[in-house]
């Protein structure tokens, strides 16, 4: 099986199970709104590449958010390119490890490229991210998420012994890299990219919520996403 037929497969499995974030009355994921969060509205018409962009849920907040947008959305897989065509400007398939961007989306330059839930699944995330770094316009940012495997509750699986097979969806294999925030920040310097912000999904134990006052759960969860970070975004710029 080839590594596309793979996610051709992985996307008829989130069809199945009906998890397509675009669907009417479905829950959009909070680390596609923190994307969102991440880039100011100024009122410039802004160029947007989503690599990665699944069933196009984040194209679709960014049409709510930005009245001036050019959207491209590139995924591996056909069948999610096609669910992912209402939502951007143009789509195209891709796979990143492989293939010549500039033959599958020509030479344009991005305010923003986006790489949200793709670098675990790559062979080579640094080289993609070099890759992906030669689009971005003079002041451009890219923003990059990952999954993160020292999140508090997965630390508790392993400390029995246990990987917590909840961070995949449809098989073991999905993710080529596990990333904690320190391996991910020494990626990102080794491929050239300096981070500006960060943000995304932060789930604390129920004990906190229940007993601390929320300004202070806040504050603990920003300032150690390496504990409390189910999925964390980063804004960087290039170096």
């Amino acid at each position: 099986m080839s590594y596309k037929d793979f996610y051709e497969g992985y996307w008829e499995h989130r069809k199945k199970i009906g998890k397509i974030h675009t669907k009417k009355g479905h829950y959009v994921p909070e680390r596609l709104k923190a994307v969102v969060s991440l880039m100011p509205a100024d009122g410039r018409k802004i160029k947007v590449l989503d690599m990665g962009c699944g069933e196009g849920a984040l194209g679709m907040l960014l049409k709510e958010k930005f009245k001036d947008l050019y959207a491209i959305g590139c995924d591996i897989s056909d069948n999610t390119v096609e669910l992912a065509r209402p939502f951007y400007d143009r789509t195209a398939q891709v796979d990143l490890d492989n293939d010549s961007l500039e033959e599958r989306i020509g030479k344009d330059k991005f305010d923003y490229i986006v790489c949200v839930e793709i670098l675990e699944h790559l062979m080579h995330p640094d080289r993609a991210l070099k890759k992906l770094k030669g689009l971005l316009s003079k002041d451009g940012r890219m923003i990059v998420s990952f999954p993160n495997i020292a999140w508090w509750k997965y630390r508790l699986s392993l400390l029995k012994g246990h990987f917590p097979e909840e961070s995949r969806l449809y098989h073991h294999a999905e993710h080529l890299h596990d990333f904690t925030m320190h391996t991910f920040m020494k990626l990102l310097k080794d491929s050239g990219l300096e981070p500006l912000e960060i943000g995304g999904e932060f789930i604390p134990p129920k004990f906190m919520q229940k007993y601390l006052p929320k300004g202070m759960v806040n504050g603990f969860m920003r300032k150690y996403p390496n504990l409390f970070g189910y999925q964390v975004v980063i804004k960087t710029k290039a170096v």
